[in-house]
């Protein structure tokens, strides 16, 4: 990414990267799903009505009861395999809104080692920022 400006400014410069990031984001987002689809029968079976990119400081993902799953916009800033847990744990919440055991179970018969890239994600989101 080659950013050519002649405003020095960190804000502008922060707000072009973010740009080039939610667009990389949504590319990958819905790369990883036509995947995921093809290699985990059961994610045709869970269907939000709508999935935004958008900035979000604290989480990587969140599902409302509307069925609306949003994902954070630095999602394109992690490895594949994190990035298809964060999507198979958010769609996991359209059939569990919760983390019961259930919820777990649904995420591990889709993802079984979802652990890894849970504790990838624990250990190294503080990094990831702009």
């Amino acid at each position: 990414l080659i950013i050519t400006t002649n405003n020095n400014e960190i804000e502008y410069i922060k707000n072009e990267l973010k740009k080039w990031y939610k667009i990389e984001s949504e590319k990958i987002v819905i790369t990883r799903l036509e995947v995921l689809k093809k290699e985990k029968p059961m994610m045709n079976k869970l269907s939000p009505n709508i999935i935004k990119i958008k900035e979000q400081k604290k989480r990587w993902g969140s599902c409302t009861s509307s069925k609306t799953i949003y994902i954070n916009s630095r999602i394109s800033m992690l490895k594949v395999d994190v990035i298809d847990y964060i999507l198979v744990h958010e769609f996991s919440h359209l059939v569990h809104m919760n983390h019961s055991k259930d919820f777990y179970n649904l995420v591990e018969e889709i993802i079984p080692n979802f652990k890894e890239s849970e504790k990838w994600l624990k250990e190294n989101s503080y990094k990831l920022t702009l």
